[in-house]
């Protein structure tokens, strides 16, 4: 999701399928009012409007209830046999996966988003000046360490690192300073920019916490890690900032058009639920 051409080719994928079920669902008379209890589910609301609609006779589905029948006691026969014999046990409506599939098409259909649906530039920045939090990217440290391993006696790693400290401050900042000194470390002696997420992952939380709160161009530390001790010195940092719209756009849009097709598809089962028939429970007196 990081790459705005996947995106849009996500969207546009979305709204062809949904174009394509839409168009199926239209083509296919308005059914009469279902019959629902009050507890009635929203999937099961999604698997009635799809039998309804004929989308059990999707290939997928077919070949599903086909399996099925074989399942359940049929040997042999052709598939269009053995789907007769799964629906004669109600299979399309019982089977778990059949379901599944039944109330997926129908949601996406339900949820279908045309070409006019498209936010505009105006709608697109209004979201993200709304949804800031969302879109917000963590700030960032440029950080050069010089590290030392440690030594199996303590006490000889203790005088190390006193030594290289006070090396360190008398002669200044990296590059000049940092050449040859100290051991060779996994990931470089350059950290950064990263994030403080990204710095714990590399040298763990006591060093990524020492260098988000260390004043700039100067050294800080020794600063221990699981690999050893750390020489910090922060060349840069940056704070959390909202990106423009252009460079995420991509995200936006994926964001308004979730959210609007969500809505969409709340609003049809409403609909439904409202205009389906509630079977009243039995009279006991």
């Amino acid at each position: 999701m990081r790459w705005p051409v996947l995106r849009f080719l996500l969207i546009g994928a979305v709204l062809f399928f949904g174009r394509a079920l839409t168009e199926r669902w239209s083509a296919a008379s308005d059914p009469p009012p279902t019959v629902v209890s009050s507890g009635t589910s929203d999937e099961d609301l999604l698997v009635g409007q799809a039998l309804a609609r004929g989308f059990d006779r999707d290939a997928a589905v077919r070949r599903r209830l086909a399996r099925l029948g074989q399942f359940v006691g049929e040997e042999s026969g052709d598939e269009a046999r053995l789907e007769q014999t799964a629906r004669a046990l109600g299979l399309e409506r019982g089977d778990l996966v059949v379901r599944r599939h039944l109330a997926q098409m129908m949601q996406l259909a339900s949820a279908h988003l045309g070409p006019s649906d498209l936010p505009s530039e105006a709608e697109a920045s209004a979201y993200l000046v709304a949804h800031a939090d969302a879109f917000t990217e963590p700030g960032r440290i440029d950080l050069v360490h010089v590290f030392l391993r440690r030594e199996g006696d303590p006490a000889q790693t203790t005088a190390r690192a006193a030594t290289m400290g006070a090396s360190l401050r008398a002669c200044g900042g990296p590059p000049a300073c940092t050449t040859g000194r100290g051991d060779a470390f996994l990931y470089g002696s350059v950290l950064g920019p990263a994030t403080v997420d990204e710095l714990t992952r590399l040298v763990g939380a006591d060093v990524a916490q020492a260098a988000a709160t260390a004043p700039p161009d100067e050294w800080v530390g020794p600063v221990a890690s699981a690999y050893g001790l750390h020489f910090l010195w922060v060349r840069a940092r940056t704070a959390p900032m909202v990106p423009p719209l252009a460079a995420v756009r991509g995200r936006v849009l994926h964001a308004m058009l979730r959210e609007r097709g969500d809505a969409r598809a709340r609003a049809h089962l409403d609909a439904w639920r409202e205009a389906a028939v509630v079977a009243r429970a039995p009279d006991r007196n």
